[in-house]
Formats: C-alpha cells, sequence, structure tokens
C-alpha cells in the first residue's frame, strides 16, 4: 500500500518538506509567504466576554482539564500535554497542547475533562491554534477535526459547522492510504503561521457540553502537527456599568 501511494502522489514528500520549512520559518520570525487566517475578535462590535465558562493558557500543566485517548487498532498518541521541547509552538508563553501529524495510521484525541453548562445567549468557544499537517495541496492525508459532546462523553459530533470566526476546515481528508478519518472535512495542510477558530455556541444552549481535538493520520509520511493554545468559552454581552474585568464561572487553567 505505501508503494502505491509513491506511484500516485510523488509530489506529497516535497510539499511536506516544504511546509516543515515553512513552520520552521515562521518559528525563527522570518514571514510566512502566505497570511495565516485573522484572529476574529471575541463578541461583535459593542459587547465583550463578560462570563468566562471555561480557560486554560495552558500554562497550569496540572490543571487536569484535558485527558488524552487512542482511538481505534493503531495504537498511535499524537497528543502531547506538557509537550516536549520539539512540541512547542505557544500563542501565550510558554505551553501548549501538541498533536503530532505522525507518519502511522492512527487516530487520537485531546479532550476537556469537564462540562460546561452552555447559557441561552452569545456563547462563543474561541482558540488559537496553528497547523502542518501533511498535503500536497490537493490531497490531504492527515488533518485534525473538532467535536463536541452532549452525553458526557458517550458519542461526539464533529463541530466544524459552529466555526463562524477565524480559521475553517479546509478540505477533504485522503481516504485512500487508511487514514481513519478518511473521508471528513477537517484542518488540513498549513495554516501558515498562528490563527484562530471562533465557534457560535447559539445552538448548544442549555446542553452540558465537552469538546476535544482529534487527529487522524494515514500509513506514511508526516508533518509538523497540530499546536493549540488558549482555548476560551464564554458570553459576550454590554459590559455592566463599573465593571473592568470578565466574571469566572468555575473555570480552572
Amino acid at each position: 500500500m505505501g508503494g502505491a501511494r509513491h506511484a500516485g502522489y510523488f509530489a506529497g514528500a516535497a510539499a511536506a518538506t516544504l511546509a516543515v520549512l515553512a513552520a520552521l520559518l515562521f518559528l525563527s520570525g522570518i514571514a510566512s509567504a502566505r497570511a495565516s487566517d485573522p484572529t476574529p475578535t471575541l463578541c461583535p462590535a459593542g459587547q465583550t466576554p463578560t462570563v468566562t465558562l471555561f480557560a486554560d493558557d495552558m500554562k497550569n500543566t496540572t490543571s487536569r482539564n484535558w485527558t488524552i485517548d487512542v482511538i481505534g487498532p493503531g495504537g498511535v498518541k499524537h497528543w502531547y500535554y506538557p509537550p516536549p521541547a520539539g512540541g512547542l509552538w505557544p500563542h501565550s508563553r510558554p505551553m501548549s497542547l501538541w498533536g503530532r501529524d505522525d507518519h502511522t495510521a492512527g487516530d487520537s484525541v485531546i479532550a476537556m475533562t469537564r462540562r460546561v453548562t452552555i447559557p441561552p445567549a452569545n456563547v462563543r468557544m474561541q482558540f488559537s491554534h496553528a497547523y502542518v499537517f501533511e498535503s500536497d495541496g490537493v490531497h490531504h492525508f492527515d488533518g485534525g477535526v473538532v467535536e463536541y459532546s452532549n452525553d458526557a462523553g458517550m458519542s461526539w459530533l464533529d463541530a466544524g459547522h459552529l466555526i463562524t470566526a477565524g480559521a475553517a476546515y479546509g478540505g477533504t481528508l485522503d481516504s485512500h492510504f487508511a487514514n481513519p478519518l478518511g473521508g471528513r472535512s477537517a484542518f488540513v495542510n498549513d495554516s501558515f503561521g498562528r490563527t484562530a477558530s471562533q465557534l457560535d455556541l447559539s445552538s448548544l444552549a442549555g446542553q452540558a457540553i465537552q469538546f476535544r481535538f482529534r487527529i487522524g493520520t494515514d500509513e506514511t509520511f508526516g508533518n509538523s502537527g497540530w499546536f493549540i493554545d488558549d482555548v476560551r468559552i464564554y458570553q459576550c454581552s454590554e459590559r455592566a456599568r463599573g465593571r473592568s474585568t470578565p466574571r469566572d464561572v468555575d473555570s480552572r487553567g
């Protein structure tokens, strides 16, 4: 199966190498050839985050906010928190979640350990991230998705349709080389630097929700992976007179 890959996708290895170089250039402070998606403002004009339901800037690695699980028979664990030195690309230093883009077929997740009850209006989730997944620009071999559960983790649903601002899914994962997420829309290819994604959680009002980040990889090659930081669930409203800081509700980080 790996031999067939070379016959059909010689460009993949070259593209992966270029993507790694692009990431290294960004990390060293050299501007990327293409700009990343702009980071969205947290709230609509005239509003501000007044209630924080969940916030983690990843600085406290003993927070127990996250748990890592391997899905399926591949046994590949992509996720690290805290990450090794080579897996650091934080937005707010010094830590971030890191999902390695492995060269082996596999499927694994890093999930919130607790549920957040979503209020009835103006609730959003935003997270900062950067990614470089194996791709030749047309065929996307590896990638990542965001999922949520409203039944304490018994089942999970894709959250891509909730993304309303910032970076959205960029393509469909190739299904020819044993990627367990093949055929699904995902974050793919290269974010070209750090970006952010914002989800509108209005449709989940009244439900107790958990989120998780999931990576699927195919059977050959890999890349830098997915770096996630500053995960926040919050409610927007007009700022109360005299209040200068958001109010936290059951928030750890």
